[in-house]
């Protein structure tokens, strides 16, 4: 190994260490978005019920998608933030070039979505709990991921992909819209003119929605997604390796 790539990964590593104690507020914003994310969850995602006789039963359902959804969208808008000037100019703290802050932000977005997506699938059990003691009777089914712990790995893992594919897309676009000021405004424009005018059955945003999480192997989905990631991210480097530097 190279003088070279050995003095690369110790700046990466002190920047990376200089990010996890500074953007701690990052995850505070998680914990609160969680905390709203499983409140709206109490309301249930649906219901039935039946009944004969004196006998009756309602079935109440309840999942931690929401906090998933939630999770994913604080990755998202924290990744734009990261890529902002204030942010940036922290890495000049230490003598650095723009691949080595890629690199160290780029495990700072992997440690938010491991972070994310444990907390998002572990917030199953307490939504558990909080039903059971805000119902006080009845009973809870649990879902197979409390039978099979393998379904509980898949979907910590899916999860994670998750929020690290919308971490990558907004520090894209973070850094991407600071090329022009302009962009900083045509992005999110053109973003939401999409929902609008391509967001039905047959819109070009339900086709991807489609095309990544509704794939039925898990093994496709994760060749999919980490390609994906890996395409985004090298982009990024690629176009902003010529920004501003300071030593």
């Amino acid at each position: 190994m190279s003088s070279a790539t050995v003095k690369l990964a110790d700046i990466v590593k002190k920047q990376y260490s200089f990010k996890l104690k500074s953007y701690m507020g990052v995850f505070t914003t998680m914990i609160v978005l969680h905390g709203l994310a499983i409140l709206f969850s109490l309301n249930g995602v649906g219901s039935m019920g039946t009944g004969m006789g004196s006998l009756s039963v309602n079935i109440n359902y309840y999942s931690a998608t929401i906090v998933v959804m939630f999770t994913m969208i604080w990755g998202f808008i924290s990744a734009i933030l990261i890529s902002t000037k204030a942010y940036r100019y922290d890495d000049f703290s230490f003598v650095t070039n723009r691949l080595s802050s890629h690199l160290a932000n780029g495990l700072f977005l992997l440690t938010m979505s491991v972070v994310g997506g444990l907390t998002a699938i572990l917030s199953s059990f307490l939504l558990r709990v909080i039903v059971y003691l805000y119902h006080g009777s009845g009973f809870i089914l649990a879902d197979g991921i409390a039978q099979a712990p393998i379904e509980w790995v898949i979907g910590f893992i899916a999860t994670t992909f998750n929020v690290l594919f919308l971490c990558v897309i907004g520090y894209f676009l973070g850094m991407i819209g600071q090329f022009h000021k302009s962009l900083k405004v045509v992005l999110p424009v053109a973003i939401i003119g999409l929902l609008f005018v391509n967001g039905g059955d047959g819109g070009a945003i339900t086709q991807v929605v489609q095309f990544y999480f509704f794939e039925s192997s898990f093994l496709l989905y994760s060749m999919k997604i980490l390609l994906s990631i890996s395409i985004v991210y090298v982009i990024t480097v690629m176009s902003t390796k010529n920004m501003e530097v300071i030593r």
